[in-house]
């Protein structure tokens, strides 16, 4: 099925998906404006994220207007979103590793080594995207195993973050203990 057949059959599914893809966008901004004290490079993220969301928006419009030149910015628009997201999941993984250090730095380090694999998998993603249009099956085959990766790279980023509020919350309830 392809998008425009799933905009039939659920037109009232792309909507939602658009605001709730913005207020998740909005409470990272607030989350990484919030540890910007504590790490230089949550500023830098937070800042690449919150460009996004004006290019967003206006892929978005722009998606709704018929023309050979504004496909053309679209699909620019698009692009740069997807290389200022990058860049902010980078300082992300760099920051957390840098708060990390000195607390816990297996932890720290498998940050990482998570940006590593996301490295990774958005490459093989991308050259399987290449590959597949073209016309290849090995193209196909590459960008989805990208995408597998890309998942279970999601997956770590919860469990990683989870790791963290616990290193930070036993620091929290330990320096608690010392005071009284």
């Amino acid at each position: 099925m392809t998008n425009e057949e799933l905009m039939i059959l659920w037109p009232w599914m792309k909507w939602p998906g658009e605001i709730v893809n913005l207020i998740c966008r909005v409470l990272i901004l607030v989350v990484l404006f919030k540890l910007s004290p504590c790490e230089r490079q949550y500023r830098t993220a937070a800042w690449c994220h919150l460009a996004t969301v004006p290019l967003s928006l206006l892929t978005i419009l722009l998606g709704r207007i018929a023309g050979e030149w504004t496909e053309l910015v679209v699909v620019l628009m698009v692009v740069g979103i997807g290389i200022l997201s990058v860049y902010a999941n980078c300082k992300q993984y760099y920051a957390h590793a840098a708060v990390l250090a000195g607390l816990d730095d297996v932890l720290s380090e498998q940050w990482i080594k998570q940006w590593t694999w996301t490295k990774y998998a958005l490459l093989a993603f991308g050259v399987g995207l290449v590959l597949g249009l073209i016309g290849g099956l090995i193209g196909i085959l590459i960008m989805l195993a990208g995408a597998i990766i890309l998942l279970v790279v999601v997956v770590r980023d919860c469990i990683f973050t989870y790791r963290m509020a616990q290193a930070f919350r036993a620091l929290h309830e330990k320096e608690a203990t010392l005071t009284r």
